[in-house]
């Protein structure tokens, strides 16, 4: 340490030790004194001593009515605290800390300029950590915040932060229009000099995600030479790095882009970087991996490994570091790289020399990788950030699949099938799960932010953005966000074993599925599909065996497939190219399979086909493949594992609406005869509660929906792959998907949503489609049967009547639907065997056999009790009668 820092060290604490001997009171000189000593102890190092300095004076703030200490001061305080806590790695109590500083900077206006600041970092915190979404939120926050403050410098920070987080999700036009407003901003601005190099290093990235790269070459250049001039190392690191990443992955230079790459370095051990530099090495390995020099690719990803603060140092390639250092690491996004990228050159390098150590040393380091995205989905606790991570995770998991596939090891591409989906769903899941460990006054505190949280977002969509209340609501819901993470935050805190539930990971196993999941006389069918390849992984009680077909045309096939059966007359006109179709998918990717099983469970990924309209035999225009499989469908078999068993003892309760007149606000057509067919449907069961017409409201179903095992809903609904909510429509209003999120753990088993998409919405790569039917989902309920396209009244009508028919029977719900389908088809000759009338309706779930009617064989038995008890009373009495009779005589 220099000796002027000690000097000045010695200074302050002799400054401080003064203040707290005499007997004058503490004032605001004292505060910046403390302030001022606990920097100078965090910047030399001596963190202990310097946070516990830092943290006495946000006391002293606290009791400021006995001082004459300002409070606002604490500000200061928070936003230092926070900026080291993260240099720590402790990035909950920085989050903590930074969300004071903006608190007190709400309430005291005069420290504005710490808020902005304080915004400025969590933006960057959770840029560099991959929550993209979160960081456009806090940019949007904190430009609500500043105001009409627009020529403060941190202000043009925030502008351009926010530039770089509309990047990196890909909404290229919302960040040139925001450059746009930087530029007018600068304009104006007498310090738009001080902005040349994070201006010209945004329109560098804009322009390489447009495609013109030598023009974002140079526009990094511009940047990378203002940084220099003005020392300024961070900047000059992260445009010398985007300039390599470019000639290596763009232009094929890998010697230019070996150059950037080390002229990075220097700036990184400047800055003694430790994240940078593992970056700037995960970039070199990479470039060796394309060049095909496997060894030294791993080499530089350990050395990525090294640079990071986890204690590893291990020189043998096949090491990894263990799931506990890399935690300490602190960066789950440059974990994740450099295990993706060390198990893919492991990969290749079995493929170059054959060995299986590499093989097998490939499979290990692709677990660690997925161990890298547990971590992230543990800090990241927006929904979209999540989907991020999931479609960036996909490449990685076919090449986890492919690795299994070679290796024939089922087992573990059970796991990685299972880690590749629906993992917000399996979230929600293990959220419900996991209230059984809260107290009941915690519970409802958790229930009561969802409502705020729902509410706040329901009336966000109805009102517009030029509106000044939108923004006012955005605060609110921003603000509450905020409150409820900090409340989950310590509820993991104060319950482990909630914390644990919540986030266990683990996965169903092939016992599982056998022992758990499926039913003796079902076999499982799961499929990933991959950019080159398409994997099915099929178990049955008797094995479990992974395929591998090329991915071919599937993915235009399939959209082409769909796109022809959901419309009735595109399918008359088109009904031969409708049989090479089903038939094509069927003979590439299900009769290879050679599954023998009656039942099938297919976890579908990317494309949801009901498998039950392909065709065997493209002469025979009726050889529907659900004359041979009763199909039913599933978002994960983690899903089924994580619902709860029914209770086959009880008799079965049916709560049925069917709104046939709705509200004209809602601008909905009537639904004649759906009332009628509800009073058909009530006959099969003993315990049943049915509401037509205008008695069929919301408010009426969110009362009696935890009062019944299965719930029939005749319909209106409106969903569709653009992205908005699905919402459900009753006589008076709608329910929409984010409402469902509130209901809980239910205990209905079984819900039928006849009405029209309700299995359709925004399709996620790994999650799968964004329903009325996922809704219910998370919201607990096991089983549903959604249709997958509207039809029309008649078909739905006369397949919910046969199907109930059949589940009276005995059958479960997926026979009982392929009974229904197949007598449709007999009953009804012409247009209505069309597969687009019956193939909409699908099961997705648990199937379930359910007793729909009281056993009344215990008053049978009872009847014959008495009748037996009253014949032999008969007879003894008439024999006591006659003998009385014949002694009289």
């Amino acid at each position: 340490m220099p000796d002027s820092i000690i000097v000045h060290l010695e200074e302050l604490q002799s400054l401080v030790s003064h203040y707290e001997k005499s007997q004058s009171p503490r004032d605001s000189t004292y505060l910046k004194l403390i302030n001022r000593l606990g920097d100078w102890n965090c910047k030399t190092g001596n963190f202990d001593q310097g946070l516990a300095i830092l943290e006495s004076g946000l006391k002293y703030c606290k009791n400021s009515d006995e001082t004459d200490i300002d409070p606002s001061f604490s500000a200061i305080l928070y936003y230092n605290l926070g900026f080291y806590y993260e240099k720590l790695n402790q990035h909950d109590t920085f989050q903590k800390y930074m969300d004071s500083c903006i608190f007190i900077a709400r309430e005291f206006p005069k420290r504005f300029e710490n808020g902005i600041y304080a915004f400025e970092k969590l933006l960057l915190h959770f840029l560099n950590n991959g929550e993209h979404h979160r960081s456009l939120q806090l940019a949007d926050q904190g430009l609500l915040f500043a105001g009409n403050r627009e020529g403060n410098g941190q202000v043009i920070l925030l502008y351009l932060q926010k530039t770089q987080a509309l990047l990196l999700d890909n909404l290229l036009e919302e960040a040139r229009d925001n450059m746009d407003e930087v530029f007018g901003i600068l304009s104006r601005s007498s310090e738009s000099e001080k902005y040349v190099g994070l201006v010209n290093f945004n329109m560098g990235y804009l322009s390489e995600m447009e495609g013109n790269y030598r023009q974002a070459i140079e526009y990094y250049q511009k940047s990378l030479d203002y940084s220099v001039k003005n020392l300024n190392y961070t900047d000059s690191y992260k445009a010398l790095n985007n300039i390599g990443n470019i000639y290596n992955t763009i232009l094929d230079q890998p010697q230019k882009a070996l150059e950037s790459y080390e002229k990075s370095i220097e700036f990184l051990e400047l800055l003694k970087d430790n994240i940078g530099l593992a970056t700037v090495f995960n970039n070199i390995g990479y470039l060796h991996l394309q060049k095909k020099n496997y060894k030294e690719a791993l080499r530089y990803f350990q050395k990525g490994f090294f640079a990071l603060p986890m204690d590893f140092k291990d020189t043998l390639l096949t090491t990894n570091p263990s799931i506990s250092a890399i935690k300490r690491a602190g960066n789950e996004h440059i974990t994740f790289s450099l295990n993706f990228n060390k198990a893919e050159t492991f990969l290749y390098y079995f493929k170059s020399e054959g060995k299986e150590e590499h093989l097998r040393a490939a499979l290990e380091t692709f677990k660690l990788a997925d161990l890298s995205i547990n971590l992230m989905r543990w800090n990241q606790r927006n929904d979209q950030s999540k989907l991020y991570w999931r479609e960036e995770s996909k490449s990685m998991y076919e090449l986890a699949i492919e690795t299994c596939y070679l290796l024939k090891d089922t087992e573990s591409a059970l796991y990685f099938f299972e880690k590749s989906r629906a993992v917000l769903l399996n979230d929600k899941l293990s959220e419900l799960g996991a209230h059984k460990f809260l107290d009941p006054e915690d519970a409802a505190k958790e229930e009561e932010f969802r409502l705020k949280l729902v509410s706040l977002e329901r009336k966000l969509s109805g009102t517009p953005q030029t509106s000044p209340f939108y923004q006012k609501l955005g605060n609110e819901k921003f603000q509450v966000q905020v409150d409820y993470e900090k409340f989950i935050k310590s509820l993991e805190n104060k319950y482990p074993r909630y914390y644990q539930y919540k986030y266990d990971t683990t996965v169903v196993s092939l016992e599982d599925m056998t022992e758990k999941v499926l039913e003796p006389d079902q076999a499982y069918l799961g499929y990933f599909v991959g950019e080159k390849n398409v994997y099915a992984l099929t178990i049955d009680s008797d094995s479990a065996t992974i395929h591998k077909m090329p991915v071919g045309d599937f993915p235009d096939q399939a959209e082409e497939l769909l796109l022809l059966t959901s419309s009735q007359s595109s399918l008359n006109q088109n009904y031969s190219r409708y049989l090479q179709l089903a038939h094509e998918l069927y003979l590439s990717y299900f009769q290879p399979l050679a599954l023998s099983s009656k039942r099938i469970l297919i976890s579908p990924d990317d494309y949801f086909i009901p498998f039950e309209m392909l065709i065997e035999d493209p002469e025979d225009s009726f050889s529907f493949l659900i004359a041979d499989h009763a199909f039913s469908y599933t978002y994960s078999a983690g899903f089924l594992l994580k619902n709860k068993k029914l209770d086959r003892n009880e008799t079965a309760a049916l709560l049925g609406m069917a709104p046939e007149e709705f509200q004209p606000h809602l601008q909905q057509t009537s639904l004649l005869g759906s009332g009628q067919s509800l009073n058909r449907l009530k006959e099969h069961f003993s315990r049943y509660q049915v509401f037509t017409g205008q008695e069929a409201t919301k408010e009426k179903f969110l009362r009696q929906l935890a009062k019944n095992d299965i719930v029939h809903l005749y319909s209106h609904a409106v969903a569709d792959d653009a992205g908005s909510e699905p919402k459900l429509y009753f006589s008076d209003s709608t329910i929409l998907v984010s409402e469902l999120r509130v209901l809980g753990n239910l205990p209905t088993q079984l819900i039928i949503l006849s009405a029209c998409n309700t299995g359709v919405g925004k399709n996620v790569p790994g999650e799968g489609v964004f329903s009325l039917a996922r809704g219910f989902a998370a919201a607990g309920i096991p089983s549903s049967i959604t249709s997958l396209w509207p039809i029309d009244n008649k078909a739905t009508f006369q397949l919910s009547e046969m199907f109930y028919e059949s589940l009276g029977q005995g059958n479960p719900t997926d026979l009982a639907l392929q009974e229904a389908k197949l007598r449709f088809i007999k009953d009804n000759p012409g247009n209505y065997q069309l597969p687009y009338f019956w193939a909409a309706e699908v099961v997705i779930g648990k199937s379930y056999a359910f007793n729909t009617k009281t056993n009344n064989n215990y008053l049978w038995y009872f009847l014959l009790v008495v009748l037996v008890v009253g014949l032999i009373t008969f007879r003894i009495r008439r024999g006591n009668f006659l003998n009385s009779k014949s002694r009289t005589s």
